[in-house]
């Protein structure tokens, strides 16, 4: 089965193929252009190194969130687009499940960040074991010094991972010292093979998502929202 999966949650934009559960082809851009610019220049260059077009997809799969508002909406729009088009299956994988994978092989736990502005990042905590990749904590949206306070009272050593690292990794180092873990920068941005990967797992077990109702999953609402529910949302 050809998988194309996307991944623009970030500042990244992250593709790849799969074929028969194995990577055929991936892409990372990591500039200053927005997705809406360079996202489907991209696939059709992808689809062409790795020899097939769209009509040999049967499956697409998306970086559903957390992130960037306007990132996943630009991401989740596309791959919906493609799947209703070619009427193929829909997968939604949570970013940070699938930034999580960023530290197949480490034992230990692993926090990915994400960076959500306002003095937050987006972040959940797993329990890596050999190849085994376990949630052990919600999606939220926290301040990093609550979250370096939570995870300094383990004894666990923690691999952070993500964009918000270079941001926070002083505030996280002083307060988790040597149980705190990084990986080099090119290994710590989100991508997308390992959301293909995650998709072609649920596949395998029959699952699929609803075009029509999956949607961006934002842990806190956008700021037009807010704001909206706080001039409507009472009395009116």
């Amino acid at each position: 089965m050809w998988i194309l999966s996307i991944d623009t949650a970030t500042k990244v934009t992250g593709l790849a193929v799969h074929f028969k559960c194995g990577l055929v082809a991936e892409s990372f851009l990591h500039t200053g252009k927005t997705h809406s610019e360079r996202l489907m220049p991209m696939v059709l260059q992808l689809l062409e190194q790795a020899g097939i077009g769209f009509g040999d997809l049967e499956a697409v799969a998306v970086s559903s969130g957390p992130g960037s508002f306007t990132g996943l909406r630009i991401g989740m729009a596309t791959a919906k687009g493609i799947a209703q088009v070619r009427k193929i299956p829909l997968i939604g994988i949570n970013t940070l499940d699938a930034l999580a994978q960023n530290g197949l092989g480490f034992e230990g736990l692993v926090a990915p960040v994400l960076d959500a502005r306002k003095d937050e990042v987006y972040t959940a905590l797993y329990g890596i074991r050999g190849r085994e990749i376990s949630l052990i904590g919600q999606y939220e949206a926290v301040s990093p010094a609550v979250l370096a306070e939570r995870l300094g009272s383990g004894r666990e050593r923690v691999l952070f991972v993500g964009d918000a690292v270079p941001v926070y990794r002083e505030l996280l180092e002083a307060r988790l010292g040597e149980g705190a873990v990084f990986l080099p920068d090119s290994r710590s941005l989100p991508r997308g093979a390992h959301v293909g990967a995650l998709a072609a797992e649920r596949l395998a077990r029959g699952e699929r998502d609803d075009i029509y109702t999956l949607k961006p999953f934002y842990i806190r609402p956008s700021e037009a929202e807010a704001t909206w529910a706080k001039k409507f949302g009472q009395g009116g």
